[in-house]
């Protein structure tokens, strides 16, 4: 096990790990602008407002639509 973590990370690797977590940081973004938009909708106002929330905190929400 030690000498697996001695190893150095190509520096391919780590790009590939960057990308794809920048990928999913805007997936998640993505997903949470829209849950607040269709969670509103049917009536789910608990679980819209607490998207709406975390929207305003991580500074998503000028993405949002507001009633």
């Amino acid at each position: 096990m030690v000498e697996v973590l001695r190893d150095a990370t190509p520096a391919e690797d780590v790009a590939e790990r960057n990308r794809c977590g920048e990928a999913m940081a805007e997936l998640d973004a993505e997903i949470l602008v829209e849950s607040v938009e269709k969670w509103d909708r049917p009536g789910l106002l608990s679980a819209a407002t607490a998207c709406e929330q975390i929207a305003r905190a991580e500074g998503l929400l000028d993405t949002v639509e507001e009633a």
